[in-house]
């Protein structure tokens, strides 16, 4: 008997199923912010450079390889402050010959009224390496990618419940962690493997998708709430703690445990599939083995390589960049 008629005679999706698929959407909100959370991280706030100190006015500048500003006493100098440059302006000159020159700044001032502190802020990802913030976008967005690959992959090899536990296991762990580093290339590398753990996604049907978007609601609120990106990445990235129970609560794919010749698993969990839904569990062994008009097909890795496989992979690509516009940080998104 094939699986899909197992389900018929079971239930296909009675209210053990809606009780197991209510739970697996659950993991979709943390996913959700997962998703946008570098919008909020990496959010950059409104700046100008540092004020120029009275007793060392060349600390603020970059290194230009001359001592202009240090010939200049400061009583006698006027500063005008832009997002990456100061205009020095000496009084000692009047009308159109005050000599004025301009310097890169290395100190910034940011505004707080949207964020306390943000990535940008704290590690001044502006101006000359604003370059930087994007590139670590590109590397997070890059995990997105790589994990669906790997774990559809791992997920084949040993089975959906461990796949699943383990993601959600290493997406906390790093999630939290990457909160506490302090420099912005391990966190990029947190991030990569954050990303490459939530794409393990259960894309079944419409209503899954209303979880995804009371997890942007909710990552929403939280950002209004903390302002800070170190909680906002704790408060987004701890409450996977609470899906490491699903590893008692959720069940191994029964169709999986049929693919792998494990069919004593996989009938105790469709009988009590059928118990909970209150359909006939008279099946037996033989009912579960019983497949030879419809042996098993064994697919590899190159028959992603099929056209078919190739319009999904140009989907998902397209999905990727859509999305990548709404995660990119900018001032006018929240």
């Amino acid at each position: 008997m094939q699986f899909d008629a197992i389900l018929k005679v079971v239930g296909e999706f009675g209210p053990y199923q809606k009780r197991i698929y209510f739970l697996l959407c659950l993991p979709v909100l943390c996913i959700a912010m997962y998703d946008v959370i570098g919008a909020y991280l990496m959010y950059t706030p409104i700046h100008r450079c540092a004020a120029v100190s009275a007793h060392n006015s060349s600390a603020f500048f970059a290194v230009n390889g001359d001592d202009t500003i240090r010939s200049l006493p400061n009583m006698s100098a006027e500063y005008q402050y832009g997002e990456c440059h100061i205009k020095v302006s000496d009084n000692r000159s009047k009308g159109e010959d005050r000599n004025v020159t301009s310097h890169l700044c290395s100190s910034w001032t940011y505004d707080k009224s949207v964020f306390t502190s943000t990535l940008v802020s704290e590690n001044n990802l502006v101006c000359a390496f604003t370059s930087t913030s994007t590139y670590m976008q590109v590397a997070m967005h890059c995990g997105s990618i790589v994990g669906s690959l790997l774990q559809g992959l791992i997920s084949d090899r040993f089975g959906r419940k461990i796949t699943f536990c383990g993601s959600t296991t290493l997406m906390m762990l790093v999630g939290v962690g990457s909160a506490f580093t302090t420099n912005i290339y391990i966190f990029t590398i947190l991030r990569f493997l954050q990303t490459i753990c939530s794409t393990f996604r259960l894309w079944a049907g419409i209503l899954i998708n209303y979880f995804y978007t009371a997890g942007m609601i909710l990552l929403a609120g939280i950002g209004y709430g903390l302002r800070h990106w170190k909680y906002i990445q704790i408060a987004c990235s701890a409450p996977s703690a609470i899906f490491l129970v699903y590893w008692w609560v959720i069940p191994e794919s029964p169709r999986w445990l049929i693919s792998q010749g494990k069919q004593e698993e996989a009938r105790a969990i469709i009988l009590t599939i059928a118990k909970s839904n209150h359909r006939d569990h008279s099946l037996t062994l033989k009912q579960l083995t019983d497949d030879e008009d419809e042996p098993v097909k064994q697919y590899r890795i190159w028959h992603l390589l099929s056209s078919r496989s190739m319009i999904l992979c140009e989907r998902f690509l397209i999905q990727e960049h859509d999305m990548t516009g709404v995660r990119r940080p900018r001032e006018n998104l929240i």
